[in-house]
């Protein structure tokens, strides 16, 4: 049996991550997707077990504690941060088919482990 991949939006602009969060669901509905204010990401992230957090400020502590992030745009800068079980990256820009192509792997049960 599955689990569903469990990913939260956690990034600025609001109005990108509603965007987001509504194609994510409507281009891959075996996720769950929550939308958090980034400010409250470090408190309820934990509650949430995350398999993927997608934000755009996030905190030592969150690198540490999820094993697969995306920090878009890091205090402005036009960088893509990204971190798969470990394996970081790093793009200038980022589009959604790669976003997809992220969660598709943290979806991926041989990496999920």
């Amino acid at each position: 049996m599955s689990t569903k991949v469990r990913l939260i939006l956690a990034n600025e602009p609001r109005s990108y991550r509603d965007i987001m969060a509504r194609a994510l669901r409507d281009l891959r509905p075996h996720i769950e997707v929550f939308v958090l204010d980034p400010e409250s990401l470090d408190d309820l992230a934990g509650s949430l077990s995350p398999d993927l957090v997608i934000g755009s400020k996030l905190t030592a502590s969150i690198q540490d504690g999820v094993r697969c992030w995306v920090d878009l745009y890091p205090d402005g800068e036009r960088v893509v941060m990204i971190n798969i079980g470990g394996q970081r990256r790093t793009l200038m820009d980022i589009r959604l088919s790669e976003l997809l192509r992220i969660v598709d792997t943290v979806g991926d049960p041989d990496q999920r482990a």
